[in-house]
């Protein structure tokens, strides 16, 4: 979808067999690996970072070289240590696994494109909140509407000035996001009115979201980086995911 001034442009259809969505969030597919792991004898430690790792190797092989991860253990409130023969870091864009990692840069860079995320329930008269749209404003931007459970969807709201330069991060509140989402679908009004039940680890964090009626706000920066190397020489630290 378009928007020119207050004239707005819907794009053809698609004609598609199944026209359907289905996202399937982290949480869910985070649930069937866990439940899979408990099936064969693991599972999975939280509240346990990881710190860094080193090499040990056993009667002088290197290949019984074995990995001794180190990770605070926020419970117990101390550092701990455990021996494997791999260790695999899918910590995200900011791997520690891959800052431990001797020789590994994330090589690129980034831009200056910032964007924010609102998860919740919204009330509106836009038409197409159940469906994948994008909608473009040349005064404000862009907005990305995904579908979620439990009625709710998710924004992806491109944050510039009117000027079209990057907004400073003392704006980046998640009023301030929330307008931006309703001044780029204007003359459709957005309203976030309920929730699910929050379980996170800063209370007051979700008081302040469950006040403005979201289960999840964000901002990030758009880059574009990537490891130069996914493993180390010996084959047995990897990493995955956002690297």
């Amino acid at each position: 979808m378009r928007r020119t001034g207050r004239e707005i442009h819907y794009p053809p259809m698609v004609d598609v067999l199944e026209p359907y969505i289905l996202l399937v969030h982290q949480g869910m597919v985070e649930d069937l690996f866990i439940d899979d792991m408990k099936i064969r004898g693991a599972e999975v430690s939280r509240n346990s970072p990881f710190i860094s790792y080193e090499l040990k190797m056993e009667y002088g092989n290197e290949s019984d070289a074995l990995v001794i991860a180190q990770y605070e253990d926020i419970i117990a409130g101390d550092k701990k240590s455990i021996a494997t023969r791999f260790l695999v870091g899918t910590d995200g864009a900011h791997s520690k696994v891959r800052k431990s990692m001797p020789g590994v840069e994330a090589i690129g860079g980034g831009s200056e494109a910032i964007w924010g995320v609102l998860d919740g329930v919204i009330e509106t008269q836009f038409p197409d909140l159940w469906s994948k749209v994008v909608v473009h404003s040349e005064e404000y931007g862009s907005v990305l509407c995904i579908p979620r459970e439990r009625n709710m969807t998710r924004l992806y709201i491109e944050l510039r000035s009117e000027a079209g330069e990057p907004v400073a991060k003392a704006q980046l509140t998640q009023e301030f996001v929330m307008e931006r989402a309703n001044q780029i679908l204007s003359p459709f009004v957005l309203q976030w009115t309920s929730v699910g039940t929050l379980t996170g680890t800063y209370p007051a964090l979700d008081n302040l979201l469950l006040s403005c009626g979201l289960e999840w706000f964000g901002i990030y920066k758009i880059g574009q980086r990537v490891a130069s190397h996914f493993t180390n020489s010996d084959n047995n630290v990897f990493i995955a995911g956002d690297v």
